[in-house]
């Protein structure tokens, strides 16, 4: 008998069955106009923003990663090309003859020039006391030489 009792008590009438529905609907809508006011809450938008901004940073971290990798490639690749370089650069040096074929450094063939052109031509003495440049004399007088020179031929012809 007491299965019966319980049974009964659990069983719900339909005009009470209508009422429980008739407030769960109600709690229902109660819930989702929290929802949708929370959705449209100040608070609830800022996130929404900072996840879009979110997701356009990592977007654009992606395309700065992509553009540091390309330029690392590229530095290695130029880091690597300098190394061959080089390598090919002490490569001529050491297999160049040396002796009395070698090659001077710059500075040993700037000095063994000027030391020869105050030995051979007087001029250039005279120069270099007088603070003129040397090249530039010495080209100075090649251009008065080779006017005169044409200077002359151009008379004889006439």
């Amino acid at each position: 008998m007491d299965k019966n009792q319980t049974s009964f008590r659990t069983k719900l009438t339909p005009v009470q069955l209508q009422q429980r529905l008739i407030y769960t609907q109600s709690e229902l809508k109660k819930y989702k106009a929290q929802v949708e006011k929370y959705q449209n809450d100040y608070y609830y938008n800022m996130i929404d923003e900072l996840k879009e901004k979110e997701q356009n940073w990592l977007l654009e971290r992606d395309v700065l990663q992509q553009k540091l990798s390309q330029a690392n490639e590229t530095i290695q690749l130029l880091q690597d090309e300098l190394t061959t370089f080089k390598a090919q650069e002490k490569a001529d040096h050491s297999s160049a003859p040396k002796g009395k074929n070698e090659v001077p450094a710059p500075t040993q063939q700037m000095q063994d020039s000027e030391t020869s052109q105050v030995t051979e031509d007087p001029k250039e003495m005279i120069l270099q006391k007088e603070q003129i440049p040397a090249p530039a004399a010495k080209n100075q007088d090649w251009f008065l030489r080779s006017i005169k020179g044409k200077k002359d031929s151009f008379s004889d012809k006439n």
